[in-house]
């Protein structure tokens, strides 16, 4: 999916900004005291109750600050703000986000970074924050931007940035099951985290997996949630010893598999030997020995912040095209090996 501006579905139309003369007849001050407000002028004195009274009025009719606007009165540096995913952040995300923000320190950009709310009150937590931050862009990582944000975006001066479908779990999971069909597994089991902030993101995974086998021509394979206790990891593990021939795991992550992985050890089985494990993201405790299909991470935090800047006071231009499977490749460890035992 390319990483655009956000642009409206085809039932809505851009509508015109909304005024300063708006916002002072809905909250029943002058205009200029409006300024005041939306601008952050210090030098003004605004009674708190008017102040409030006029934030709500710009809420209530979709307003949202011009944020290049501010910095060139006040010549501050252009802000970026990042909107992550609620979901727990591991390695990975962990990485992904650091290297944005300092790609997008070294080019003079303040760069904020919250995780973003689910359900009801996503909408709510975002355009909240401008009340107290203008950003000239808005960088979205790891979930969808609520609608009424995306369409109140396109009313303000705030050029929008999306990761898009780049981080595909779908892909993940088919690639996973293709690689194990390749190496003559025909019976497949898949595991994924029992965590719920994870479930949204796994059952995509889940959803790749099946259909890998589907267009291998196997049967879909059982599904299982494990935590970190032993009666979960059992229940994978046997379910995967008792198929008739050399068994293939798919994972949600790596940390799912590494989980595996330490209970086949507990019972001196051998990954690889009696099992074949994948993984996905590639954290850094892969490498010892699990096969996975890692996430290239620094290549898509790299073109995000070429986006952003590009995006930086002017008008945005097109962006490079953002396809999954070039973010995403096979990397084939022991774990997939079956070695005789000696």
């Amino acid at each position: 999916m390319d990483t655009v501006p956000a642009k409206l579905p085809g039932s809505l139309k851009r509508r015109k900004p909304v005024t300063t003369r708006q916002i002072a007849e809905r909250a029943g001050v002058s205009r200029a005291t409006v300024s005041y407000v939306i601008n952050g002028d210090a030098s003004r004195h605004v009674a708190e109750a008017t102040r409030e009274r006029v934030l709500a009025a710009a809420r209530e009719l979709g307003h949202l600050p011009n944020g290049p606007a501010r910095a060139l009165r006040g010549h501050q540096q252009p802000s970026v703000l990042i909107l992550a995913s609620s979901f727990s952040q591991g390695h990975v995300m962990g990485a992904y986000l650091d290297a944005m923000s300092r790609g997008l320190t070294r080019h003079g950009l303040v760069t904020m970074t919250t995780r973003m709310a689910r359900g009801a009150g996503a909408a709510e937590q975002i355009l909240s924050l401008w009340d107290h931050v203008s950003p000239e862009v808005l960088v979205v990582i790891g979930g969808l931007l609520p609608e009424s944000v995306r369409e109140r975006i396109q009313r303000s001066h705030v050029r929008l940035v999306d990761e898009g479908d780049a981080p595909n779990h779908l892909l993940v999971g088919r690639m996973q099951a293709t690689h194990l069909a390749s190496l003559g597994i025909t019976e497949m089991v898949y595991a994924g985290p029992l965590e719920r902030d994870l479930r949204e993101y796994s059952e995509r995974s889940w959803n790749g997996v099946q259909e890998g086998c589907e267009q291998n021509g196997l049967r879909a394979p059982a599904k299982f949630l494990v935590g970190f206790d032993e009666s979960s990891l059992d229940l994978v593990i046997d379910e995967c010893l008792g198929r008739p021939s050399w068994p293939g795991l798919c994972t949600h992550n790596d940390d799912v598999a590494l989980r595996v992985i330490a209970r086949m050890r507990m019972r001196g089985l051998e990954p690889g030997r009696d099992i074949a494990i994948i993984g996905a993201d590639d954290i850094p405790a892969a490498a010892l020995e699990l096969s996975t299909v890692a996430f290239k991470w620094p290549q898509l935090a790299a073109e995000l912040v070429a986006d952003v800047v590009q995006d930086v006071g002017r008008s945005p231009g097109s962006h490079t095209s953002k396809k999954p499977e070039d973010y995403w490749e096979l990397v084939e460890r022991s774990s997939t090996e079956r070695v005789a035992s000696l």
